[in-house]
């Protein structure tokens, strides 16, 4: 399938547009402002997570607890503690697992070759070359799909 590359026209947006150039001048300055208020949040919670962990109780399953005395109040809701969850996931150890079940002479049984079917486009490649597929049969296997992107340019 052949590619067009296609001709940009340009369309200076002007005061005069009113509310599409407002909006998005309003859209770009809250994309920068969100960036620094992800990274600032990010900074202010790694900070209060090492406060917790030196200075919080920790409960049963080890996650650590600090009391906020006095309570803060955000949006209408009452904060009375910050948790730090201590959460657990396990996973096998691929290595250690082979050199177990090699050692005992299963590994046969736990480790399995899987095959998978796969499209093979180069070889739609080759058939086309070889004359089995014409050009117009390869072309009406892409499927074209469309999406558009906002992105602002800067100029």
């Amino acid at each position: 399938m052949q590619r067009r590359a296609t001709q940009r026209t340009e369309r200076p947006i002007s005061l005069n547009q009113g509310a599409p150039w407002e909006k998005t001048r309003q859209f770009l300055a809250l994309k920068f402002q969100e960036a620094d208020i992800v990274t600032r949040k990010n900074k202010l919670r790694d900070e209060v997570s090492a406060h917790v962990d030196a200075s919080g109780e920790t409960d049963e399953k080890g996650s650590k607890f600090w009391k906020l005395d006095p309570p803060i109040e955000v949006n209408g809701q009452k904060f009375t503690e910050v948790k730090r969850e201590r959460r657990v996931s396990q996973s096998l150890d691929e290595e250690k697992t082979d050199e177990l079940v090699t050692a005992k002479g299963v590994r046969d049984r736990v480790f399995k070759t899987v095959e998978m079917e796969v499209l093979d486009q180069d070889e739609l490649y080759v058939l086309n070359q070889e004359g089995l597929l014409s050009d117009e049969e390869i072309d009406g296997l892409w499927v074209e799909n469309v999406s558009f992107a906002f992105k602002p340019i800067r100029g």
